[in-house]
């Protein structure tokens, strides 16, 4: 989710890195990041298809930290 950059330094960055997955989300108002317990940049939730069942959030992303992100996504399978 982004928010604290302007719409468009985002929307450059999804651009130019090709990012096509995880989706990103803006929200200037940081609604939703309240909504999911983000208060960190560079922080991340994985959300379900159905947005209704997540994780908490991911701080970093060291090799360990990985590792507990891929397995969270075992849980959505």
């Amino acid at each position: 989710m982004g928010a604290q950059d302007s719409f468009d330094y985002a929307l450059e960055f999804v651009t130019t890195l090709k990012v096509t997955t995880p989706t990103m989300v803006w929200d200037p108002s940081f609604t939703i990041w309240r909504q999911y317990g983000i208060n960190v940049n560079s922080s991340m939730i994985l959300l379900n298809a159905e947005l209704t069942e997540g994780t908490r959030p991911f701080n970093g992303f060291d090799s360990a930290q990985q590792q507990r992100i891929i397995e969270a996504l075992d849980q959505f399978n």
